[in-house]
């Protein structure tokens, strides 16, 4: 009776070990077929939601830029008309007599060059020649609209405060000729690079 009970408890035998060994491999073959064939349709089925949540987010994003097309942004109107106001401005100071400054492209100096043909190295962007003051994008206005450049640009008063102002005060190093102080920096430059070489 007890080797009645333990066979009785036996699990019955297995199917696939029963099979000849070609059999076996061609079952298991043909397992690992369909396995792949399962990803591989998960693996679609993943690629065209995300590709039908791109198309969504494409959508959305040209309805949107469609409606910023039809209501102007507030920004950009500021924007232009700090733009159109930074042209007036620069163009009052070229019309007063401000220099901007222009580089080198040899020894990346910046310089201003004068009525007179000088050449000035330069410190800052703008360089107003009846106030002998360096300027930049941030001062300029406001220097334009000072009374010191006003009272030196009316007539008459211009020529003479400028005579009377000392030439050894000024944040610029002058040159007799633009030749010459261009040819100095070259030499410079020059020295400079053999000497990094050596």
């Amino acid at each position: 009776s007890v080797s009645a009970s333990a066979s009785a408890s036996a699990s019955p035998p297995d199917d696939f070990s029963q099979l000849p060994p070609a059999e076996q491999e061609e079952d298991l073959r043909r397992d690992a077929f369909q396995d792949q064939k399962v990803t591989e349709e998960k693996k679609r089925q993943e690629e065209f939601q995300r590709w039908i949540e791109q198309q969504k987010q494409h959508s959305a994003q040209e309805q949107c830029e469609a409606e910023q097309q039809l209501v102007p942004d507030s920004r950009h109107i500021v924007e232009a008309e700090r733009h159109e106001r930074w042209h007036e401005v620069k163009a009052r100071a070229h019309a007063e007599g401000v220099l901007e400054a222009q580089e080198d492209k040899a020894t990346n100096i910046w310089f201003v060059t004068t009525g007179e043909g000088q050449i000035l190295e330069a410190q800052d962007d703008y360089w107003c020649p009846h106030c002998n003051a360096s300027l930049n994008d941030n001062n300029l206005e406001a220097h334009l609209d000072g009374a010191r450049h006003q009272s030196r640009t009316s007539s008459g008063s211009r020529q003479a405060e400028a005579d009377s102002e000392p030439t050894t005060s000024a944040p610029w190093r002058s040159s007799a000729s633009a030749s010459a102080l261009a040819a100095r920096w070259r030499a410079a430059a020059a020295a400079a690079s053999s000497t990094m070489r050596s």
